[in-house]
């Protein structure tokens, strides 16, 4: 539930700042706060900043929770911190600011059933156990 968490927190700042610069934009625009032009076109780069990460922020991160034999495995895409993590322990991680192949996240568990998780560069996620795509979901 933490990542989920994370996630929303993520687009909740991303989403209030976005329109706090919008309605700053509005009201420089309509000539309440003064007639400052310059201003105006600064406000108007900060929106477009906002925007780009606010969108950044609701399709460029993800996490999944898989059930398998009873462990929970969880996958998360985040910006730039990546791991999986199997009943709460984080078995793997991947940190990078940008990359341009997909990230391979790797473990095996105590029964030795491979696990390995694939996130493609728009960070979606998928999950391969002993070699098979797995999609059997948790439902936390």
């Amino acid at each position: 539930m933490n990542e989920k968490n994370k996630l929303l927190r993520h687009r909740l700042i991303w989403l209030t700042l976005l329109v706090a610069a919008i309605v700053l934009t509005a009201l420089l625009a309509g000539g309440v706060l003064g007639p400052a032009l310059w201003l105006i076109y600064v406000v108007a780069m900060y929106d477009i900043v906002c925007f780009v990460f606010f969108i950044s922020a609701c399709l460029l991160t993800s996490y999944r929770a898989y059930e398998y034999e009873g462990k929970l495995i969880i996958v998360y895409a985040g910006f730039y911190y990546h791991y999986l993590k199997i009943n709460g322990e984080v078995t793997d991680e991947h940190n990078t600011i940008m990359t341009f192949t997909p990230i391979q996240l790797s473990c095996t568990l105590d029964d030795g059933t491979a696990v390995a998780a694939n996130i493609t560069l728009t960070n979606r996620i998928s999950l391969k156990i002993n070699n098979r795509l797995y999609k059997k979901r948790a439902n936390i």
